[in-house]
């Protein structure tokens, strides 16, 4: 097949030039949109300020109840597994 277009018709060498400005016009836009800045108007454009002096509700004092828990007896040096097992090997000696 014949190429029917001609090598300046080509926009692919051509690419990195493409990619620059668009970066160039991005910062560009970028720069423009931070140094915008708006009129402000100060306050006395307003007018006069009302004062209006809200009353507060103030929300009863509540205390918690501090929860007493039971007291936990000590507990042996001897675990039941083991005083168990002291038992019945008592028993076994003493019958013999």
């Amino acid at each position: 097949m014949d190429q029917k277009k001609t090598e300046k018709a080509d926009l692919e060498n051509k690419r990195g030039y493409f990619l620059e400005i668009g970066l160039v016009v991005t910062l560009l836009i970028m720069w423009g949109v931070f140094e915008y800045s708006s009129k402000v108007e100060r306050a006395e454009d307003f007018g006069p300020l009302e004062v209006v002096a809200d009353e507060e509700e103030l929300a009863p004092v509540t205390r918690q109840e501090e929860l007493q828990l039971p007291r936990r007896r000590p507990r042996s040096r001897l675990s039941p597994t083991s005083s168990r097992l002291w038992t019945t090997r008592w028993r076994s000696m003493t019958t013999l």
